[in-house]
């Protein structure tokens, strides 16, 4: 509870200053949750806060009452994403919501690699407490895996259902492609390019894994390093 309370003030900052920011086209952060997660709190002030912000973030989200504690259960079983103005906000939101329990994805270009870290670090300094050196890692129990990749060609992808088209955008934006709509016919393709070297870190070598063939699947040329075996 002492985690999610450190980094809800972080989160509700940035999703209360406006929808402009939500909407920013710099770079964006994919999330879902695999399971139903839950937070319990003494004050009902808090239990609140996280409910809007989560709510912003288009969870579904329960809130019971159990003898003195607000117990607030959320879950995301599909593929969303918020898109903001600069890295070091979006790694905010990566950190938050890792900590919250989501599987996240975030693309780096090659040029964050030597500084991304550094930026994780610095934000990681301003926790206190119990929570006092908490890196991006904690709870992963290891060093993240990483997967590299870029589409130089243009490729079509034609999603045949609605939610489907809605989380290949969210996964698409998350990893740092440039998304093209091409509607005709009656129907939308989503055109997809990844001209430079992009990174993701994964939380666990299967995850690394499945992330590594979904984005052979479509086309994408992969390098994936298994150094952390």
């Amino acid at each position: 509870m002492k985690v999610m309370a450190n980094y809800l003030s972080i989160a509700l900052a940035i999703v209360f200053i406006g929808s402009s920011l939500l909407f920013a086209k710099d770079t964006s952060v994919a999330y879902k949750t695999k399971k139903v997660h839950s937070q319990s709190f003494q004050d009902s002030g808090e239990a609140e806060k996280l409910i809007r912000a989560l709510t912003k973030l288009r969870c579904k989200v329960n809130r019971q009452q159990t003898g003195d504690s607000i117990v607030v259960q959320y879950e995301c079983p599909q593929w969303q994403s918020i898109s903001v103005s600069t890295q070091k906000i979006a790694h905010q939101w990566e950190k938050w919501l890792r900590d919250a329990g989501f599987e996240i994805v975030h693309g780096h270009s090659e040029e964050h690699e030597g500084q991304g870290h550094h930026e994780h670090a610095e934000e990681g300094d301003h926790d206190h407490g119990e929570n006092a050196g908490h890196d991006k890692n904690a709870g992963h129990g290891k060093e993240p895996e990483e997967v590299q990749y870029r589409l130089t060609k243009k490729v079509t992808l034609h999603p045949e259902e609605e939610g489907q088209y809605q989380e290949l955008i969210a996964i698409l934006k998350g990893l740092g492609c440039t998304i093209d709509i091409d509607s005709h016919d009656g129907h939308t393709d989503l055109v997809v390019q990844c001209k430079s070297w992009k990174h993701a870190e994964f939380s666990s070598h299967q995850s690394a894994q499945e992330w590594d063939q979904w984005l052979k699947g479509f086309g994408f040329e992969v390098k994936h390093s298994h150094e952390h075996l």
